[in-house]
Formats: structure tokens, sequence, C-alpha cells
């Protein structure tokens, strides 16, 4: 696709989302009073959310300057102008190829975003899957940032199901409601094997999943 075309693509998607996401009734949770308190002095957050919820969460999270990182693929190019477009801050690489490069762009882009909000948002199953299992690159990131894990699922009222995707992908329907629930906070901890961590994280957010599974 040249340049040209990609460039068209993007802002119709944009846009399209745009309208889209104003259908919808978005509740979002507080945060708990601590990640709100860093927030509020410029220390980072790292959000653990999941692959099915993408479009869900960018209904929530557009405009914010999130800090993602995004895969090296060409669909992966496209996604990031996309997201690029509805202000989030992209750093190329995955767990699957250039994963390492990319954690480390992300760590100088969010140390090096001053006062702004410094907002990491991991989808932490993927690129692959499998479903809802945590990968470690969540981890090093919170470990790097010296950040607290925030787990967070978005459930929904109404939605299709992209059932023969590995995640499960949901994209809400127009006019219905979509609720952001945020989980208990993880700090990561060196004591801890970090099986149980992921664990910890996967637990969390099937649990915020549950009403809506």
């Amino acid at each position: 696709m040249n340049n040209f075309l990609r460039k068209v693509l993007v802002e119709f998607s944009y846009w399209f989302f745009f309208f889209f996401a104003k259908t919808l009734k978005l509740v979002e949770e507080e945060l708990p009073k601590e990640i709100q308190e860093r927030l509020r002095t410029g220390k980072p957050v790292v959000y653990a959310t999941l692959h099915e919820d993408d479009f869900g969460l960018l209904s929530f999270t557009r405009g914010r300057s999130f800090h993602v990182l995004i895969s090296h693929s060409k669909d992966g190019a496209l996604l990031a102008d996309f997201l690029g477009r509805h202000g989030y801050c992209i750093s190329r690489g995955s767990s699957s190829r250039g994963g390492a490069r990319g954690l480390i762009q992300m760590i100088r882009s969010i140390k090096n975003s001053g006062r702004n909000r410094k907002e990491a948002h991991v989808a932490v199953d993927g690129p692959r899957g499998p479903r809802r299992k945590a990968k470690a690159g969540v981890l090093m990131l919170a470990e790097k940032l010296e950040a607290p894990i925030v787990p967070a699922a978005v459930c929904y009222g109404r939605a299709w199901v992209f059932e023969k995707s590995w995640s499960k992908m949901k994209l809400p329907k127009p006019f219905s409601k979509l609720n952001l629930r945020y989980g208990n906070v993880i700090w990561p901890d060196s004591n801890l094997p970090k099986n149980d961590h992921l664990k910890q994280i996967d637990d969390e957010l099937v649990s915020l999943k549950a009403p809506n599974s």
C-alpha cells in the first residue's frame, strides 16, 4: 500500500471510529487513590489489559497520550498510524519481533514525557496468545519504570465477538454500554517468582471480566 492510500485509510478509520465512539455509553471506574496521586505528580503507571478489549479500551483512552507497543508487521504500521492519530505515543516492537528494542524505546519515551500523565498500556496476552495468559513484558516494563501494574478490563453491554480470532476480539455494538473496570494494584516484587506475578495478573483480569466472560 502506498503512503497516500495509507493516509486516506487511516484518516477514514479515525473519523469512522470518532463518530462511532460517540454512540457508546462509557462508564469508567475511579482509579485507586494511590494511582491518581502518581499520575498527578508525573509518575508512571502501567495498565495490564487484554487484546480482546483493544476496541473497547480505545473508546475510553483516545486522546490521553497513552504509551503503547505496536509490532513491526505491515498491519502494525497501519495500526501505529491509526493509534497515533488518536493521540497515542507509539513504540514499535513485540514479544516475538524486536520486543527488547521496543520496550527500551517505550521506557525512554515515558521517562522523557515531562510532567504529562505517564501511562503505558500493555495487552499482556499478545501478540498471538494464548488468550488471557500474561507474558513477562509487562513485568519488565513495570520493573524498569519502578511503576505499579493496574489490571484493566472492559465489560460490554452488547458486542460482536470475532470468534475465529485467537483473542476472541470484541467490538461494541452502536449505542451499547461499556464499563471500564480496574483491579487491585500489583507492585513488582523481585522476591516473588515471575510466574506467580503473571498468575496474579491473569487472575485479576479474569475476575474483572467475570460479569461479561
